[in-house]
Order: C-alpha cells, then sequence, then structure tokens
C-alpha cells in the first residue's frame, strides 16, 4: 500500500513542478534566442514480448538531445542501448537510434533498431510512443525486424535528467 501511494505522489509532484520547471528553463535568453536545447541522460528498463524466442527483461541506458520551444514543443534524437535477456536465446544487446517529437507530455519517436540474437545482428525500424512527466517517461514500443522473429512489444519505463545548453 505505501508503494502505491508513494508512486501517486510522485507523478502528482513531477505533474506539478515538470511546467514550473521547464517554464523557468524557456523565454528569450540573453542573445534573444528562444526556447531551449536539452541534454537528457539516463536508464531505461522494461520488457519485450511478441517474439518467438519468448519474453525477454531489458535494462540499460539512454540519452536524449532536444530542443523545447516556449510552447513546450519538443524535438530533437535519441539513442539507448539495452541488455536484452532474449527469453529462450542468450543474452544479448538492442539498441535505436533516431528522431523524436512531442508536446507537453506526449511524445514518441520512429527509430532504427538493431539486436544481437544467438551471434546473429538483426535491423530493423521501431515506433514508440511515450508519456513524459518530470524526469519520468512510460512507453510502449513495437518493432519490426528482419530473421525469424520479426516483430517484438515492449513496454518501458525511463528516467533521465536533463542538463540544459545553449
Amino acid at each position: 500500500m505505501w508503494a502505491s501511494s508513494s508512486a501517486v505522489s510522485v507523478a502528482v509532484l513531477c505533474a506539478i513542478t515538470a511546467p514550473a520547471a521547464a517554464s523557468g528553463w524557456l523565454g528569450e535568453a540573453a542573445d534573444g534566442e528562444e526556447g531551449a536545447r536539452v541534454l537528457k541522460l539516463g536508464v531505461e528498463a522494461g520488457g519485450a514480448t511478441g517474439r518467438d524466442r519468448g519474453a525477454g527483461a531489458l535494462a540499460g541506458a539512454i540519452a536524449t538531445f532536444i530542443y523545447i520551444s516556449p510552447s513546450l514543443t519538443w524535438f530533437g534524437g535519441q539513442a539507448d542501448l539495452l541488455v536484452d535477456t532474449n527469453g529462450d536465446a542468450d543474452a544479448g544487446a538492442r539498441w535505436t537510434i533516431g528522431p523524436e517529437l512531442g508536446h507537453l507530455f506526449v511524445g514518441g519517436d520512429v527509430s532504427y533498431i538493431g539486436e544481437r540474437v544467438a551471434g546473429e545482428t538483426h535491423h530493423g525500424i521501431a515506433i514508440r510512443p511515450k508519456l513524459t512527466i518530470g524526469i519520468a517517461a512510460v512507453y510502449l514500443r513495437y518493432a519490426r525486424m528482419s530473421g525469424d522473429d520479426g516483430t517484438s512489444v515492449e513496454a518501458g519505463v525511463q528516467l533521465k535528467l536533463p542538463i540544459k545548453i545553449w
């Protein structure tokens, strides 16, 4: 019970403070430029399913570089590198890189995705909508890969610390 009420409290706090923190970062800079450029570094964890080799756990690092406009529209690029337990196969790496965009708390990315399974590298494309609140984001990702395991569906969470860069 304590964990669920704490999670709700943290989510409410993030939802309340995120717009205030973002508005402090935005607006006109000394040189007249609007908005903010932000590097966000963090960790990601989740799970993948819908594959012939079975479900697997995912964990690793993520980095994004985005521009946030004064209207809180954001766009940029993202990359992640994860360990995938690969279900019945040996653990391997999984990575994505591509553009992302969003407005307020809703966004997503369309990315190149690669993975190592049973000594082979598979390539594909992934689509990931996400909901971002403060430093946390929850997402669903659908990936279409080359090879025998053609698709996967993932769900996960990202925790990223923002670093403002002008």
